[in-house]
């Protein structure tokens, strides 16, 4: 398989969603890929595959919570300020 060039840049610091972290693991699991054949194939690099599959075997899970907590966008006015700053003129 020919390997795909990647541009630095655009894998320093990437977010990786849910959906291709399960990619990798049924890539690892059903279809007996190794990690670096899997890193290749996802654009993405080999630590944050052996994170995946590391944490799927210690929890069953793809992600933990912080990364969960981190998607989440987080409010910058509560209830109350919204609706004071939408009174105001």
């Amino acid at each position: 398989m020919p390997q795909l060039p990647i541009d630095t840049e655009e894998r320093c610091h990437r977010f990786v969603h849910e959906e291709v972290k399960e990619i990798a693991i049924f890539q690892h699991y059903t279809l007996g890929y190794n990690v670096q054949m899997i890193a290749r194939n996802l654009r993405m690099s080999k630590r944050t595959v052996e994170r995946t599959l590391h944490l799927w075997r210690t929890t069953g899970e793809v992600d933990t919570e912080a990364t969960q907590k981190k998607q989440k966008r987080r409010r910058i006015l509560g209830e109350t300020e919204q609706e004071v700053s939408n009174d105001m003129p």
